[in-house]
């Protein structure tokens, strides 16, 4: 199953560690400025210890359809990101 985490602020960076653990097929949808940082590793730290996860897939807009769109971006934010990817 492909799987895709559009806004990966603090919820939907958790999505797409904990999804990515699991071996899920799951790439990152974020806006420019994060892509850096996400490509190098991601760290969840929290009540059940700290996660470093890396070989992260990341792009700023979808580029072939998935099997699953979770979109966890504020409401501001929403109509943008599904208008940008609503093709995939």
């Amino acid at each position: 199953m492909k799987i895709a985490v559009l806004g990966c602020g603090a919820i939907g960076s958790l999505f797409l560690g904990y999804l990515k653990e699991k071996d899920f097929f799951v790439k990152a949808v974020v806006r420019d400025y994060q892509k850096s940082f996400l490509e190098k590793e991601l760290i969840i730290e929290g009540v059940r210890g700290t996660h470093k996860i890396k070989n992260l897939d990341v792009d700023t807009s979808l580029k072939e359809s998935v099997d699953l769109a979770v979109v966890c971006t504020k409401i501001n934010s929403l109509e943008e990101i599904i208008k940008d990817n609503e093709k995939f």
